[in-house]
């Protein structure tokens, strides 16, 4: 991989978000962390045209 992109960085914010729960187990959709949710909620935000400018600073940062 030589740059990231959204969805990769939607994917590690999952897994942090998963880390930092109780579930001993990672699945894409279950009752303690709904990480399909979660991941697809991230998403959302990287398309919110108002986020545009602080999206593109976190590419930029993420790519350096």
């Amino acid at each position: 991989m030589t740059r990231v992109t959204l969805p990769s960085i939607a994917y590690i914010a999952t897994q942090v978000h998963f880390s930092l729960t109780s579930s001993p187990v990672f699945l894409h959709m279950d009752t303690v962390t709904d990480s399909e949710r979660f991941y697809n909620s991230v998403l959302e935000v990287f398309e919110d045209l108002d986020e545009k400018q602080e999206i593109d600073d976190l590419v930029v940062w993420w790519n350096r």
